[in-house]
């Protein structure tokens, strides 16, 4: 489509084959609680080739299934980054008192490390099986934090994976989630990743910090 090189696969379900789709629009401009993915937006396909300024924009089918929305927050990516769907299956939910979590994980050595912040303001830093350190914050930290993930609308970064090269070669990965929804990038690019996704890394490193 033009220039930018953009492919989306509509679900049959989703579109009538019959009817055209009309309204293209660049922002969905909707707000999503941390609770639930933003309720216009569905994620429907990927692009088969990198934009060539290196900017993948993501759209989406609203729910009125005859128009098209752009994915503003999972796009915004440039400088050569990888972006992609998570191939694997929804992850299993978090346990309800977990409020957010990041696994560091890759390597040839199978290296595994895990930070957890629980409701009650409980955060663990955990390496395979063994903890490493527990500290507690404060009941407004955590409500912080918690209003950064729905500032950034979080769920729209959902099955989004931000990576580069190097993760092919096995280099650490980091899988940012809460209850179900799941995003992952590379710390060696993360400057690149879309402005919502540095914003909840910058602020849950400033949370963990010891």
């Amino acid at each position: 489509m033009g220039r930018w090189g953009i492919g989306l696969r509509l679900r049959e379900e989703a579109v009538d084959p019959m009817r055209p789709v009309t309204n293209l629009v660049t922002n969905a401009g909707a707000t999503s609680p941390l609770a639930r993915v933003n309720p216009r937006l569905r994620g429907v396909g990927r692009h088969d080739r990198p934009h060539p300024d290196g900017d993948c924009p993501r759209f989406s089918v609203a729910t009125d299934h005859h128009s098209i929305v752009q994915n503003a927050t999972a796009s915004g990516s440039r400088n050569g980054l990888i972006v992609d769907f998570i191939p694997s299956p929804d992850p299993a939910p978090t346990a309800e008192d977990v409020v957010f979590r990041s696994v560091e994980s890759g390597s040839l050595a199978g290296w595994q490390r895990e930070i957890v912040l629980f409701a009650d303001g409980r955060l663990q830093h955990r390496e395979g099986d063994t903890l490493i350190s527990e500290k507690r914050l404060s009941v407004a930290q955590v409500t912080a934090f918690q209003q950064v993930l729905e500032d950034q609308r979080f769920p729209n970064l959902h099955r989004m994976r931000y990576i580069t090269d190097a993760a092919f070669a096995d280099y650490p990965t980091v899988s940012l989630s809460a209850g179900w929804l799941q995003t992952d990038y590379i710390d060696l690019a993360i400057a690149d990743a879309p402005p919502a996704l540095q914003a909840v890394v910058e602020a849950w490193d400033a949370l963990t910090q010891d």
